[in-house]
């Protein structure tokens, strides 16, 4: 009996001291909660790999700076798969630039132009964007290798671009 009126004194006096706690400060604690959804868009390449025919020396002998290699192009398809956005753009940059065209890694002697329905990309600064809809969310794009500042010799010549997507 004795124990049983200790405990119960112990808990009404733990009733009083509790909200007595809370009462400095507030009983009540509020979390706020926020998820932000955004727009995002994948890209599919159709080639990681460009692999031009050979080239004849003799082809290119008499051919100066600026002259395309028209009967070589190769195209490739971009393809934007976005959600929660109608449009997109494309970033496209290379580290082999200067001109309109890109140059080859290790020389100017060959370079490689790239157009976007029949228009030139102009890579004079470096970088480039494609705006697009998602209601023609394929785009090709054409690359023609061209003579470069230098003329070509005997030899394999090579650059890259780096393709970003992103909700526009």
């Amino acid at each position: 009996m004795k124990n049983l009126f200790i405990s119960t004194v112990s808990a009404m006096i733990l009733s009083c001291v509790a909200p007595m706690t809370y009462a400095a400060g507030s009983n009540v604690g509020n979390v706020q909660f926020t998820a932000k959804v955004i727009a995002a868009c994948h890209l599919e390449l159709d080639k990681e790999i460009i692999e031009f025919e050979d080239i004849s020396a003799l082809d290119i002998a008499n051919m100066q700076e600026g002259d395309k290699l028209s009967n070589i192009s190769e195209e490739f398809n971009l393809t934007a798969n976005c959600a929660g956005t109608d449009s997109y753009q494309y970033s496209i940059s290379t580290q082999s630039s200067g001109t309109s065209c890109i140059s080859s890694v290790d020389s100017d002697a060959m370079r490689f132009c790239i157009d976007n329905a029949e228009t030139e990309i102009d890579f004079t600064q470096g970088a480039a964007t494609i705006d697009g809809s998602m209601n023609t969310p394929v785009t090709t794009l054409m690359v023609t290798p061209q003579i470069g500042s230098t003329s070509p010799t005997v030899g394999e010549y090579s650059s890259s671009i780096d393709i970003i997507i992103a909700p526009n």
